[in-house]
């Protein structure tokens, strides 16, 4: 059934916003509870709230493989920074994108594309980091706490804000004058609230931590901790021949000396002893699935979103099956890193084909996930990329890598640290779910006494 709101001329809020869209009547009523816990627009509680807004400049940024991070909407979801996808760029770069420099506690919101992500930027991160036009660096008086601010924003009564505040017909976005008129309410309770995100960030921090010792244990056991690039090779023509490859960045050095290694170590070719799951279905039109697509993998191997939707709505590209203990890899070159294990909670999820989705019985699914997570083999997978528009991981050349045979002593301790990581992520993510209800369920307790 339809619904009618009616809002009197007078009463119509600064900007004059005429779209129907505004003032649905949840909206109205999640406004009226947030006025209801004396709340204040954000200009009143913060000191600034900036985005360098120079598009111009960003002609000059050129990205690099490593170098200072420079963060997009797309790094920040779930309450927290990303560095899974993240872009870097060099110091002369940064210091001409001076003003959209982020520093230890500011509050970052994304203003585009997926609007209304918050995260505070924690002082543990290493610094210089930097980012682009379309994040938000907010800057709180002493009256509220950043980490409550984050938890309120993410929360629904946070969201429905920014979302209703969006402009735009084909790419939402949100301003700097609406993100300063936001209802903020300032609660007795934001002290606790905050104390629950910041165990939650460190409980992150300490998952982050189990996955870095489960690498360190593979390159050391492989003995490939350091792999110096190298940008000088000669080869044969015979060997070039017998590759089919004709670009000089295939015969860098360093992939050598990777191969040469694993070799010496005890190897096997992928395709003896790593299966791909390939086969593509087409999804039933009124089936709901979950859908993984590449954004939605974190830095350490989680899969930390996912699109919930009937077959019909799902984009083409959502054809593969995926099962408990699989790992997904990504395809595409600028996103290597992106790779996962599937857990129970995406079993019979389907995922994008821009993943390649693996298995074995001879490597058990956690060294797997840190094997091609490890950063030699972050350089293999990069060797197989191939194209000119859309450049990805090569079938053959993948099912060609030497993969190293790793004692089961040495699967069993990568497991157990993989798992650790994965338990921490786990309460790092009830820890702020928690923090967001008891933000909701203060906002409409106050709102019933009225």
């Amino acid at each position: 059934m339809a619904e009618t709101t009616i809002i009197q001329k007078s009463k119509l809020p600064d900007g004059v916003r005429l779209d129907p869209e505004y003032y649905r009547p949840e909206y109205i009523k999640m406004e009226s509870m947030l006025v209801a816990c004396n709340s204040k627009k954000l200009k009143e509680i913060s000191d600034k709230v900036v985005s360098f807004g120079a598009y111009s400049l960003t002609n000059q940024v050129l990205y690099q493989d490593t170098g200072i991070p420079y963060l997009r909407c797309i790094d920040i979801k779930d309450g927290r920074i990303n560095f899974a996808n993240v872009l870097f760029i060099d110091k002369k770069t940064h210091n001409l994108l001076w003003k959209s420099e982020i520093h230890p506690s500011h509050v970052l919101l994304t203003m585009s594309g997926s609007v209304g992500n918050a995260a505070v930027a924690s002082t543990k991160l290493s610094y210089p980091i930097n980012s682009n036009q379309d994040i938000a660096k907010i800057t709180l008086n002493k009256e509220i706490d950043p980490y409550y601010f984050v938890v309120f924003l993410n929360s629904k009564y946070g969201k429905f804000q920014t979302t209703r505040s969006t402009v735009g017909s084909i790419q939402q976005h949100l301003f700097l004058w609406q993100i300063e008129e936001l209802l903020i309410p300032v609660i007795d309770i934001q002290h606790e609230i905050a104390d629950l995100a910041i165990k939650a960030e460190n409980a992150i921090n300490s998952s982050l931590q189990s996955f870095k010792e489960a690498i360190l244990i593979l390159e050391n056991e492989l003995g490939l901790r350091k792999v110096q690039e190298q940008r000088n090779s000669t080869r044969n023509l015979s060997e070039v021949l017998s590759s089919k490859r004709i670009d000089a960045e295939f015969y860098q050095p360093h992939y050598y000396k990777i191969i040469d290694s694993l070799k010496k170590y005890g190897s096997k070719k992928f395709s003896k002893i790593i299966a791909l799951e390939d086969k593509n279905i087409i999804p039933e039109l009124s089936k709901s699935y979950k859908y993984i697509e590449l954004s939605n993998i974190s830095e350490n191997g989680f899969i930390d979103d996912y699109m919930l939707e009937i077959g019909e709505n799902l984009p083409s590209r959502a054809r593969r099956v995926v099962k408990m203990n699989n790992v997904l890899i990504s395809s595409i070159e600028g996103s290597l890193s992106s790779c996962a294990l599937v857990t129970k909670e995406f079993h019979d999820s389907l995922c994008s084909t821009g993943f390649y989705v693996i298995t074995s019985e001879i490597l058990n699914p956690e060294t797997l996930l840190v094997l091609f997570k490890s950063m030699p083999f972050q350089h293999l997978l990069k060797r197989c990329c191939t194209g000119t528009i859309l450049t990805a991981i090569n079938r053959s050349a993948l099912e060609d890598i030497e993969i190293p045979i790793i004692p089961t002593s040495v699967q069993n301790l990568i497991a157990k640290k993989v798992q650790e990581s994965y338990m921490m992520r786990n309460e790092a993510k009830n820890l702020l779910e928690n923090a967001k209800k008891r933000v909701e369920h203060f906002i409409e307790n106050k709102y019933s006494r009225q």
